[in-house]
């Protein structure tokens, strides 16, 4: 179980006050009865921590899991300079040295673009029956509304 914020300051400030592992395990007996006393190895974690960071407080969010360099901002540039200059490129045929996941992501989730393509609808001809459907159509309502 975690220290908590109070028991990781009462650990740094014994430590510096009585300079004895031992010592500190005692007091922090005291203090937090109902709490297991810290070993000297997470006494010694948590000085060290404090005189590198200036604190004693557990800073691992942010710095744990695998570095994400896939959206880095050199490849972020990359795209947005790609995109700018043919709008029309697709992720995969793109020719740039990033993943095709990563290639949406960036244009979703950093450059704020929704990637779409524009339909364009086939075009009606004279004999289509699309467009003689649509005359009928027209001329039966215009029709309807002689007799109404």
């Amino acid at each position: 179980m975690q220290l908590t914020k109070e028991q990781r300051t009462f650990i740094v400030e014994k430590y510096f006050q009585a300079k004895s592992f031992q010592q500190v395990i005692q007091s922090f007996q005291e203090h937090f009865p109902e709490r297991q006393s810290p070993t000297k190895m997470t006494i010694w974690r948590n000085v060290t921590r404090y005189r590198t960071e200036g604190t004693s407080l557990n800073l691992n969010k942010g710095r744990s899991g695998r570095k994400r360099t896939g959206r880095s901002e050199e490849n972020v540039r990359i795209v947005q300079v790609a995109l700018t200059g043919n709008p029309q490129i697709s992720a995969r045929k793109s020719g740039l040295d990033v993943t095709k996941s990563t290639f949406n992501r960036i244009i979703t989730l950093d450059l704020k673009w929704y990637p779409y393509k524009v339909h364009v609808p086939n075009k009606l001809l004279d004999n289509d029956l699309r467009f003689m459907f649509g005359l009928w159509t027209t001329l039966w309502l215009a029709m309807r509304q002689l007799f109404i």
